[in-house]
């Protein structure tokens, strides 16, 4: 039985290092090294790949002109602060989102399918904002990363998650109520990519879970 895998991420130019990521040694990385493991593929930047090979482009444009068009597009941008002044905005803003789909089987006439399935649910769910679209067949499934940039620079508006906390926040709702609007809107997400994709495309919905035990 074959599982659905749909991963979203937020990206900036720099990453702001948290206490809680120097704690778990987390690595986040920024649009640079994203697209360097993506496109270039170069060797320090996907370790995991021991033959890396060159990426497939699905739609859209190249990633080395997208990051040069995101770059224009970032250093052009400004933020209105609350006191009327405006200034750049910052290195550490998400101004890009990255989702990465994979097809757990053999690069085939199925896989092709499920593919044209999954750009046609990225262009339906962002529009004019899915900027390009990339085949991974180097690593042991095939995957797509798709790059899509906001309209105005913030990927929070994308993240499918924050922007429902956000909206629960300002609705005046409790932490509670609001880590509850995050699941749920994340859930909305996944079952629409499963609805539009995963479902005809003969994939599960969810995976096996943790085995229960009692204390």
């Amino acid at each position: 039985m074959s599982y659905q895998f749909a991963h979203f991420e937020m990206l900036s130019r720099k990453v702001l290092v948290k206490p809680s990521d120097k704690a778990t040694k987390s690595k986040k990385w920024n649009i640079k090294e994203t697209i360097d493991e993506a496109t270039r593929r170069n060797p320090d930047a996907c370790l995991h790949v021991e033959n890396p090979g060159k990426p497939v482009l699905v739609f859209g444009q190249d990633l080395e002109a997208l990051e040069r068009e995101h770059e224009q597009a970032c250093d052009g941008a400004v933020d209105v602060q609350k006191n009327g002044k405006s200034r750049k905005i910052r290195s550490t803003q998400n101004t890009m989102a990255c989702i990465v789909l994979s097809w757990p089987g053999e690069m085939d006439a199925d896989c092709k399918r499920w593919q044209a399935r999954s750009v046609k649910w990225l262009q339906d769910t962002y529009g004019d904002q899915l900027k390009t679209v990339i085949r991974h067949d180097d690593e042991a499934f095939p995957h797509l990363h798709a790059f899509i940039v906001p309209d105005d620079l913030k990927a929070i508006s994308l993240h499918p998650g924050d922007s429902a906390k956000q909206k629960a926040k300002a609705d005046g709702l409790s932490p509670k109520e609001q880590n509850e609007a995050y699941k749920q809107s994340f859930r909305d997400w996944q079952d629409s990519y499963w609805d539009k994709v995963g479902k005809p495309s003969g994939l599960t919905r969810i995976g096996p879970g943790r085995r229960r035990l009692t204390r």
